[in-house]
């Protein structure tokens, strides 16, 4: 059997909700997009009114988001300056308290294959009841520790 990842899109979540409505945890979304523009559709679409679906899965705790491609090896002196994902991906992901009030981590991991070795970057941003509080960076499995973010939301 083969998985199927989902794209974050409004008639996802409503199947989602309408099929488990007391679902907590998703591990399984995809973003699609360029290196220098992860998850456009979902930058956008995090743009927009949110807040309208919010009832739509309200005991997500967990959400999980995930990003394939091949290209060279990731830079660890690049990844740790984020400034691409920091201008553009990242305030939708401070901004997924608006559609999940009771979220409390958001993990995005990037799937890399370069030269038949596979790279992980992994952003997990944890939040409490007013937003996001601290952000976690991983690359081959060594944590470069929490960051905290008063200014993100």
């Amino acid at each position: 059997m083969s998985w199927r990842r989902l794209s974050f899109q409004e008639d996802v979540l409503k199947a989602l909700s309408n099929s488990f409505p007391a679902l907590e945890h998703i591990d399984g979304f995809e973003m699609d997009g360029l290196r220098h523009a992860p998850g456009l559709d979902f930058v956008e679409f995090m743009r927009s009114d949110v807040e309208r679906l919010a009832e739509c899965l309200p005991k997500l705790k967990t959400l999980v988001m995930h990003r394939f491609y091949r290209a060279c090896p990731i830079d660890t002196s690049q990844i740790k300056d984020l400034d691409c994902f920091d201008s553009f991906a990242e305030p939708a992901f401070a901004s997924l308290h608006r559609l999940f009030p009771s979220i409390t981590r958001a993990t995005f991991i990037e799937h890399v294959v370069a030269n038949y070795r596979p790279h992980l970057l992994m952003i997990s941003y944890f939040f409490n009841a007013e937003g996001v509080v601290d952000r976690q960076i991983r690359l081959h499995g060594d944590d470069w520790g929490r960051t905290a973010f008063d200014d993100m939301v």
